[in-house]
Order: structure tokens, then C-alpha cells, then sequence
């Protein structure tokens, strides 16, 4: 029998009889056709804990380059894919061989539940999209190993209540993907795994609650995923050469994970509980997450070469911005309430004009710790104590309370660590090259193990004064060094304690260009600080007090250091 090439694809039965296998015949066709290619995991991580493979179901075969009597069966197939649309049951699956297929219609449209298999994406072509249709049950449809123009969704034969069948497109060449939703409603999983797509993605539904999932794909145009009320949406392993961008209205989880990204990643969300960006390569200007309500943010493990990495949002609770390595610009993390990490980043401003880590908060209970920050020196533009915020610094933090500044490693900069809270905590960082090294102003401020070398400016810069905050400023000193640098080793403000206790050393106060310790503190605020067990450029009281000292001894006006006892020995180390 000779097909009729204009019959239409929304004929539900074809005169020819349709040939459907058992089961197990059916299976051992699709493995030896490579239709096994086609079942895939569903998880994000790419796990198939929940795949949904019911089996294959039956076969309608189509070549088109076949001449005879056509069945639709592997030995005497169909010629056109119209008819093997026609011809297929609810469940089955169109295999399609090597070839270029037309249809009579604008799209291929699929008015009932089926799937389609080619000989491979660069031998199988459809020049048409397809038009899949709503179905019920919601049984699982995959596309693989065929390359086609577009998705389309939305398509209702009749006035049935339909909803969404999960839909997988795998090893498949795409000219671009546009879903469409044409209600509003529930739709199911819609996956594309291992394609090749030649422009954009963009899966923009109104309301969904299933997940999008582009896993293993290379995309020459832009991916954008949004969703209300939506599941997961996740792009993995993927090289795009556009953005990728995600929006999400109380959804469950957002990420990018393994991709290398030739322009810029953004992620935004509305009561989102989880936002990640992970072991990805962006080379646009951009890498950002926004949420109002999120619950976890990660940024870890990517490699940012042009872009500013940046974390915001009215409430972002439990923020890791961890091991990034950013050659171009900063870290910038701005919050309402914020706890987590900043931790093990490396940052390299190969130019002057923004902070290396930036980070504001309301309260941010938060570690900035083993980062290392590289930038150029840049000259102060006013006084640190006149809130000298928009000149650039290697770690910035502005917050009413926290975070603690632990253990980083900076060079370079207006400022090493700037830093205005409540309470803060500033140990173990190494500073050198900037103009001031370590500059605070808090209403209580621990410093230890700090060392600070070759600093144009100060070494430590205390900069609040008795009505900066509700009460005395007090900063407590103990292990620092503060050597070689062209200022102050100590510029003094507030209740500043240096003298030396249980479980704590003292000082390393030697070798700076002006005095070792410089005090601004008034005398009719403190009279008398402490500032004993520690070591400076002299021996002697007489001498320290002479020569690397200024205080209240040389202007009344100001507070007077105990100096004893001096550190064992006296002198510089």
C-alpha cells in the first residue's frame, strides 16, 4: 500500500495496521535501535532515583526514503512522519532513520502520548518544531538523538481536563527552545539533557510545579528559565556562550552548577529555599543572586574573570561565598540579616576603584576568613574617621554587628581591612601595601595576631570618637605587629587597650615612620590606658616616651599610655 502524504496528523487512526510488540520484543528493538538512549535520570544532580522509564510501549517505524507497502513496522516503514504520527498509539514511540523530514503543517503536532527516536542528531532531521499536546494520564514523553526547530506546549485536542506529561529531550540538536504555556496550571518535569542548541533557551512558564532541567547541553544563545510557584530549576554542565538568568516566585531550588558561561550568570528569587552557583566559569560582567526570603545561598568553586560576584537580597540567611577565584572585580554581599561564610576566594583587581570584599548588613553573623585580596594602592580621598567607605579596600565591611575578619591575606588597596560595627573581631590577617592597613570603628573591636608591614599610611587606624556610638569605643590589641609603615604604627582613638594579660602577648610596635603609637584619644574622655608587655623601637620607658610615643606626656589634651612594663627585653625584636 502506497501512504496518502497529505493526511493530516490529527487522524487518530490510519488504515494500515499498526504494528505493537510485547514488551519484551519491544525492548529488544529499542536496544538494538539505541532507543535506550532516550530514559534519563530526573534529579538535578543527574541521579536516577526518580526516573520515570515505563518502558518503551510500541514502535511505529518512518523512512523516508523507503518505497513500497508501508505498516509502519521496521521492515516496510512509513515515509513520512505525518503518518507515523497518525499511526501511533498513546505510548508508543516514532523511530525515525537517518533522513530530513517534512510536515504538512507548520509544527509537528502530537494531539496524544507519544515519543520520537532518530538515527542520531546530525542524521535525523525534522524541519518543523513539535507541537506536543497536554495529556492524561500524564505519562512521560522523550525526544532523542534527532534534531528539530522548537518546543512547543499547550496544544488540547479536545475539551478533555488535560495536564502536562513529564518530557525528556536527550541527545538532540535544537534550533532554539521557546516552551509556551497557553493556561495557567500544574505542569510536569521538562528536562533537556546532552542537546546541542544553535540559539536560546528560554522556558518562561506562568505557573509551574515541576522542574527544568538543561543538563550536558551546549547552547549557542542565552538560557532563561522563570517560574510561580515552581520545583526545581537547574542548569548543570553546560557551555553557553550567552546568560544564563533565573527567576523564580516561591520555588524550591535554583542552581548552576558546572558550567562554563560566555556571558553572565544571574539568579533572583522571591521565598526561594535554596540558590546556588557552583564549579561554573562566567566570563560576562556579571554573576548576581537577589531573593527576598531565601533560606541558603551558595557561590562556590567558579572561576569569574570579568564580572563582579554579587550576593543581595532584603533577608538572605545561611550566605557561603566560598573559593571563587575573581580576576577582574570584587565580592560584594548585601543583606538585611545574613549568616554564613566568606571564605578561601581569591580576588585580583588588576584596577583601582572598588573593594576586594565588600560586605553590608544590618547583622551579619558572618566569617570573612582565608581569603587572599589583591589590588592597586590607591591614596586615601578623606579621613577614615569621616566614613571614608567609597575608597577602595581589600575587605570592606559596613554592619551593625559582626562579621569576624579572620585570617586573610591582602595587599594593596586605600585600606587592607576597613571595618565600622558594634562588634567585630580582626585577627590574624596579614596586611601590607595599602595606604592604612586596618582601619576599625566599633563600639567593641578585638584585634590579635594582626600583621601589618609596609603600609604607606598607619599601620591601625582607630577612628571612633566618644559620640560614634552609645558609650566608649573600646579596641583591644593583643599579638599585633605593626612595622614599616610610613605613618602611625597606632593611631589610637576610643578605649584602646594594649597591655598584656592571661592568654594574651603583647604588641610588635617597631620601625614605622611616625611614631609607633600616635593618640588622639581626648583626656577628658579616658584619662589613663593601658599599654604594657609590649615591644617597640627603644629600651627604656624614658626612650619609648620620647621617641615612639605620643600621648597625653607631649599634649595635655590627649590620653596618657602606661608603658610598663615593656615587653621581655625592651627593643625591637
Amino acid at each position: 500500500m502506497t501512504a496518502m502524504r497529505g493526511l493530516s496528523v490529527l487522524t487518530r487512526h490510519h488504515s494500515a495496521p499498526v504494528h505493537c510488540l510485547s514488551l519484551a520484543a519491544a525492548l529488544a528493538v529499542v536496544l538494538s535501535l539505541g532507543l535506550a538512549g532516550c530514559s534519563t535520570g530526573s534529579g538535578p544532580s543527574g541521579s536516577d532515583d526518580d526516573d520515570d522509564d515505563d518502558g518503551p510501549g510500541c514502535v511505529v517505524f518512518v523512512d523516508d526514503g523507503y518505497v513500497g507497502e508501508e505498516l509502519g513496522t521496521q521492515d516496510q516503514p512509513f515515509n513520512t512522519i505525518d503518518e507515523g504520527v497518525a499511526a501511533a498509539d498513546s505510548g508508543c514511540t516514532v523511530r525515525l532513520a537517518a533522513g530530513t523530514y517534512a510536515t504538512t503543517r507548520a509544527n509537528v503536532v502530537v494531539p496524544h502520548l507519544v515519543s520520537f527516536a532518530g538515527a542520531g542528531r546530525d542524521q535525523t532531521r525534522i524541519d518543523a518544531g513539535l507541537e506536543l499536546a497536554m495529556f492524561t494520564p500524564p505519562e512521560p514523553v522523550r525526544v532523542c538523538s534527532l534534531s528539530f526547530e522548537n518546543l512547543t506546549f499547550g496544544y488540547t485536542p479536545d475539551t478533555t481536563a488535560y495536564s502536562y506529561a513529564p518530557v525528556t529531550i536527550s541527545d538532540c540538536r535544537v534550533d532554539a527552545l521557546v516552551e509556551t504555556i497557553n493556561f495557567f496550571g500544574p505542569s510536569a518535569p521538562l528536562r533537556l539533557i546532552n542537546c546541542e542548541v544553535d540559539g536560546d533557551i528560554n522556558m518562561a512558564e506562568r505557573e509551574v510545579h515541576s522542574a527544568r532541567t538543561v543538563r550536558g547541553c551546549t547552547v549557542g544563545g542565552d538560557i532563561a528559565i522563570s517560574q510561580v510557584s515552581g520545583d526545581t530549576m537547574a542548569v548543570l554542565n553546560a557551555t553557553v556562550a550567552g546568560d544564563v538568568s533565573l527567576w523564580t516566585v516561591a520555588g524550591d531550588r535554583q542552581t548552576v552548577s558546572g558550567c562554563d558561561v560566555g556571558g553572565s550568570v544571574k539568579i533572583r528569587g522571591v521565598s526561594v529555599d535554596t540558590q546556588e552557583i557552583q564549579g561554573s566559569t562566567v566570563g560576562g560582567d556579571s554573576l548576581y543572586t537577589w531573593c527576598v526570603a531565601s533560606d541558603r545561598t551558595r557561590i562556590t568553586g567558579n572561576t569569574v574573570q570579568n564580572a563582579r560576584l554579587e550576593c543581595t537580597g532584603a533577608s538572605a540567611a545561611d550566605v557561603v561565598i566560598d573559593d571563587n577565584v575573581l580576576t577582574g572585580r570584587g565580592i560584594r554581599l548585601l543583606a538585611r540579616a545574613t549568616y554564613g561564610s566568606v571564605s578561601g576566594n581569591v580576588v585580583n583587581l588588576g584596577r583601582s576603584g572598588e573593594a576586594g570584599i565588600k560586605v553590608r548588613s544590618l547583622a551579619a553573623d558572618i566569617d570573612i576568613e582565608d581569603n587572599t585580596v589583591t589590588l592597586p594602592y590607591a591614596s586615601p580621598s578623606g579621613t577614615p574617621a569621616e566614613k571614608d567607605t567609597l575608597a577602595p579596600a581589600g575587605i570592606l565591611v559596613i554592619s551593625r554587628s559582626g562579621p569576624w575578619v579572620r585570617d586573610n591575606d591582602i595587599t594593596g588597596g586605600t585600606y587592607g581591612i576597613y571595618c565600622t560595627s558594634y562588634s567585630t573581631e580582626v585577627k590574624g590577617n596579614d596586611v601590607t601595601g595599602a595606604h592604612t592597613g586596618i582601619f576599625a570603628s566599633a563600639a567593641s573591636c578585638s584585634l590579635g595576631g594582626n600583621t601589618v608591614t609596609g603600609c604607606q599610611g598607619d599601620g591601625f587606624h582607630f577612628g571612633s570618637s566618644p559620640d560614634t556610638f552609645d558609650g566608649m569605643a573600646v579596641y583591644r590589641m593583643t599579638g599585633n605587629t605593626s612595622s614599616g609603615n610610613g605613618g602611625a604604627g597606632v593611631r589610637a582613638n576610643g578605649y584602646t587597650l594594649m597591655e598584656t594579660g592571661p592568654g594574651r602577648t603583647g604588641n610588635t610596635l617597631t620601625g614605622n615612620s611616625d611614631y609607633d603609637l600616635l593618640v588622639e584619644t581626648a583626656a577628658a574622655v579616658v584619662g589613663t590606658l593601658l599599654a604594657g608587655g609590649n615591644y617597640w623601637d627603644h629600651s627604656t620607658v624614658a626612650d619609648v616616651d620620647e621617641f615612639d610615643v605620643w600621648d597625653g606626656k607631649d599634649d595635655p589634651s590627649l590620653a596618657t599610655f602606661l608603658l610598663e612594663p615593656l615587653g621581655s627585653g625592651g627593643g625591637a625584636w
